[in-house]
């Protein structure tokens, strides 16, 4: 099943938005569930991303692709949802082990050489 970009993108959001609401809640062993308006609410406030129509829209397009479903009014992933989540997961882990990583770098103790660089107007 061919999966698009914007749909890869909506299902990792959907994914990390469960994660990080349901973090807290390891240790009680409880998980939080997020409705439809709920998870577009979230997208527009925190991310600047397009109308909620749009995003409406797409979601539908998971659940007609059955990466998602709805149960009790919330989101769930089916087990065709979760592995393609799992996939985009291992798509991205080198780019976000290489963010990670930069962001512990210390900085030198020589200081960093700063240049200009001039760029010729006519070309």
């Amino acid at each position: 099943m061919k999966v698009t970009k914007t749909e890869k993108i909506l299902l990792y959001a959907v994914g990390e938005c469960y994660m990080h609401l349901n973090k807290p809640l390891e240790k009680a062993h409880l998980q939080l569930s997020i409705s439809k308006i709920i998870f577009i609410e979230l997208l527009l406030n925190k991310i600047k991303l397009k109308q909620p129509r749009t995003i409406y829209k797409n979601l539908e397009r998971l659940e007609e692709k059955k990466l998602i479903q709805y149960t009790h009014k919330t989101i769930t992933f089916t087990s065709l949802g979760l592995k393609v989540l799992k996939r985009i997961q291992q798509e991205i882990k080198p780019y976000l082990e290489i963010k990670q990583s930069l962001n512990l770098i210390e900085k030198p103790k020589k200081k960093l050489q700063t240049r200009i660089i001039m760029k010729d107007i006519n070309n």
